[in-house]
């Protein structure tokens, strides 16, 4: 069994819990759910996101894509992503429209 609590709008506490030792919490993480807007986009498969509250854009590639192709992707859009490391610094992973991950 797993319980699942919202810290903010963007951050969630998952916990496995036990039925039959309810305090036992064997796994626990916070998940940091990132969101910004399409900033530029590029005909060539990438473009850079504004991420809210930072002062440096991100950059995503079409691969990073999820539910959405690169092709429906607008300039101002909101997104959900999370942040991976690559070879040449940070990047978008796992990038979603916004009102997608609203169930909209």
């Amino acid at each position: 069994m797993y319980s699942i609590d919202s810290k903010s709008d963007s951050k969630w506490e998952i916990r496995r819990i036990f039925p039959k030792r309810p305090n036992l919490r064997i796994i626990q993480f916070t998940v940091n759910i990132m969101t910004g807007k399409i900033k530029t986009k590029k005909d060539t498969g990438f473009g850079f996101i504004d991420v809210d509250g930072e002062e440096k854009d991100l950059f995503f590639h079409s691969t990073s894509l999820i539910g959405v192709s690169f092709d429906d992707v607008r300039e101002g859009d909101a997104v959900t992503f999370d942040i991976e490391d690559s070879e040449k610094g940070p990047r978008a992973a796992n990038v979603r429209l916004a009102s997608a991950d609203m169930g909209a």
